[in-house]
């Protein structure tokens, strides 16, 4: 359809010059990068500019078709963008070099990209402000100027020249494309005259409007076979772009004709599309991604990519507006939203930013990120809490590298960083007053009862959000503001409650402080630890030597992932001796009580640290344990005349358990006789299990 199209077509035969006179020509933003001047082209490059040097020293030639679409006298190619712009750079070197350059500014300043900011900030700066080409640099050894790159290096040492432009790839193909332009036509004079002649133009190519075929701009990606689709963020970049525009949202950022040049200069270097494409890329180029290619001929290119890493950090923010900005009627839309957001960030849009608050999230965000200290180190994304987040923080890397590489992001995760960043953004960064505020956070996290889902992963981030509108007006510490505060509120009202207590207690007696840190740290509380308390607390009065009795007793008997058999031996000693009654079924393949032993550490936190199987079994053994050896405990122990023997067996007997249930479980028979079940929780009958007698 498309070749039969073109056969019936009638183009016109023009030089760049011709059509540039004619219409602008803006390189559109789904074309790919300008790939001539890439480092491994150099043959292509080399045959291209030897086919234009012969052009011009008298065998004209015709470079084939260039079409596109014209409107409102704007061309955007569809085919040409690399001979176009390799055209554009050699009409730039010869009216440059032939100081010809003032009078082609006029049509040179119609060529221009779309593509990125930085691209056409280059080309309008090269032809605007340009270069003296009488004084290049000269050569250097030591600064290594050599004939190869003597242009490049006199654009880049150009006042203009901004240096996070070195990482555009456009650009870094252009400089290349420029020197090899430069070692090719150097000796060569008198050229501009034969490029600009429109009688006999030397260099020429057959062009058409698109429009002409009867299609639309949809098509330039599937039409394209050379280009190459762009990437989900440079798609949302654009349109995000514009959508600033139209919102107005940077109005006060707007250039006018009654602006000094440094008022111009100090407004625009303030604008998203400025910053997103300088220190904002400069920021997660730190993080990029390296993407080994490997080519037909078997050769191997490197390429970096920080799309993904923009775009998942953009989503975040998303995200954390969508939380903290939703009302209940709007509930099932908002969580909808979020849950597309986390499971495909790609899906990104400008509709994801709404209002004008949800815009300057995103800013402040990019901001505090961004910052640098003197040794141009971005000090915010490479901060940490010192403290252990255990599963609600990324191994061995920061929340923010976590969250924009989008590995394993847990709900619980966005949480700490979004509470990070609020630290960040309301208060003056107090390395201290950091790590007490990321621990209160954690705790309240990691100590939720039940599973996570987004309502609760909202409820948290609303939680943050209110928390922090206290904090920020408070002069002191996060525990100061916990031991006064009246507020009350929604999550984890539970843990609240425990915080609030820890803080009265630290604000109180400041030397508990590390102490309650380092029972909270353990991997059996892990940021709970109501329970220590009340063992210790008499009259609300705290024992330091009695708290820190309790975390050598955390470390010694509930360090690892399940309890000790001696520590469920113990437990059998206290009160009526049935702590194992804290959960119960029937056994059909055994006809039995099916009972348990606590089946792992998780068992014990969450059955034994509160209500009536804390008060009476865990407390009392915890109590003993502040001055008695467990082993002594059990020795020590006189049996009831009236305790069933099989119950005296294990609590006296070491290998009954140790040999005969490493489940943990057991069962009981209406007549009070104990089946010890060797592994399974399940026996399929009693030839399964161990009858103790």
């Amino acid at each position: 359809m498309m070749n039969n199209n073109i056969e019936k077509q009638k183009f016109d035969k023009l030089s760049f010059w011709q059509l540039i006179k004619r219409c602008s020509i803006e390189i559109p933003i789904i074309q790919r990068d300008y790939a001539q001047g890439r480092p491994q082209k150099e043959k292509i490059r080399n045959v291209f500019l030897d086919a234009l040097k012969g052009a011009l020293l008298g065998n004209p030639i015709e470079l084939d078709f260039v079409y596109g679409s014209e409107q409102n006298n704007i061309l955007k190619p569809l085919d040409g963008q690399q001979r176009l712009t390799t055209l554009f750079l050699l009409h730039w070197f010869v009216a440059t070099k032939e100081t010809k350059l003032n009078e082609a500014k006029e049509y040179l300043s119609k060529f221009t990209y779309e593509t990125r900011i930085s691209s056409r900030e280059f080309c309008e700066k090269l032809v605007d402000i340009s270069i003296d080409y009488e004084e290049l640099l000269p050569m250097n050894e030591r600064e290594k100027i050599t004939p190869q790159n003597q242009l490049s290096e006199t654009i880049k040492n150009a006042s203009w020249f901004m240096i996070p432009w070195k990482n555009d790839p456009t650009i870094q193909a252009m400089l290349i494309m420029l020197d090899a332009i430069h070692l090719k036509f150097k000796n060569e004079s008198n050229l501009w005259e034969k490029l600009i002649d429109e009688q006999n133009p030397p260099i020429t190519f057959l062009y058409t409007k698109l429009e002409n075929f009867g299609l639309s701009d949809d098509l330039y990606i599937k039409m394209n076979a050379r280009g190459k689709e762009l990437t989900p963020f440079e798609n949302f970049k654009s349109r995000f772009e514009n959508h600033i525009e139209k919102k107005g949202w940077e109005n006060d950022l707007q250039i006018n004709e009654y602006d000094t040049e440094d008022e111009k200069k100090e407004k625009y270097i303030k604008q998203f599309r400025y910053k997103i494409d300088r220190e904002w890329t400069d920021l997660f180029w730190k993080y990029r991604t390296e993407i080994n290619i490997i080519k037909e001929d078997g050769s191997s290119i490197t390429e970096y990519e920080i799309d993904s890493r923009l775009t998942n950090f953009i989503t975040s923010i998303a995200i954390n507006n969508y939380a903290i900005s939703s009302v209940y009627s709007e509930k099932d839309i908002i969580e909808q939203k979020i849950k597309i957001l986390s499971d495909t960030p790609s899906e990104l849009g400008i509709e994801d930013f709404p209002t004008e608050d949800s815009f300057n999230l995103l800013i402040d965000f990019f901001e505090k990120y961004a910052e640098i200290d003197d040794a141009k180190v971005f000090y915010n994304a490479e901060l940490n809490p010192n403290i252990c987040l255990w599963n609600n923080g990324f191994e061995n890397t920061s929340l923010f590298k976590g969250i924009i590489t989008g590995e394993n992001v847990t709900m619980q995760k966005r949480v700490l960083f979004f509470a990070q960043t609020m630290f960040l953004l309301n208060k003056l960064f107090d390395k201290d007053e950091f790590n007490d505020w990321m621990r209160v956070i954690r705790n309240m996290v990691e100590n939720t009862a039940g599973n996570w889902n987004l309502e609760r992963m909202i409820s948290a981030m609303k939680f943050v959000v209110n928390l922090m509108n206290e904090y920020k007006q408070y002069p002191k510490g996060v525990y100061s503001l916990l031991n006064e505060t009246t507020e009350t509120y929604s999550f984890n009202a539970t843990q609240l409650k425990e915080e609030k207590r820890k803080a009265k207690i630290i604000v109180e007696n400041p030397n508990y402080k590390e102490l309650i840190f380092n029972v909270e740290d353990t991997d059996f509380c892990k940021g709970s630890i109501n329970w220590c308390l009340d063992c210790v607390d008499t009259d609300n009065n705290i024992g330091l030597l009695e708290l820190e009795n309790i975390k050598s007793i955390i470390v010694e008997h509930l360090g690892k992932s399940d309890i000790s058999n001696l520590f469920r031996r113990a437990l059998l000693t206290i009160g009526n001796n049935e702590f194992y009654k804290y959960w119960g079924s029937w056994s059909y393949g055994t006809n039995t009580h099916k009972r348990c032993l606590i089946e792992s550490r998780n068992n014990l936190k969450w059955y034994f640290t509160k209500g009536e199987y804390f008060e009476n079994y865990f407390k009392p053994l915890v109590i003993q344990l502040i001055t008695k050896d467990i082993q002594r405990i059990i020795d020590d122990y006189e049996c009831p005349e009236d305790m069933p023997n099989w119950k005296k067996r294990l609590i006296k007997e070491p290998s009954l358990l140790d040999k005969y249930c490493e489940g943990h479980y057991f069962g009981i028979t209406d007549d009070n006789q104990c089946y010890l079940y060797y592994k399974k929780k399940r026996p399929a009958s009693k030839n399964d299990c161990k009858l103790i007698k």
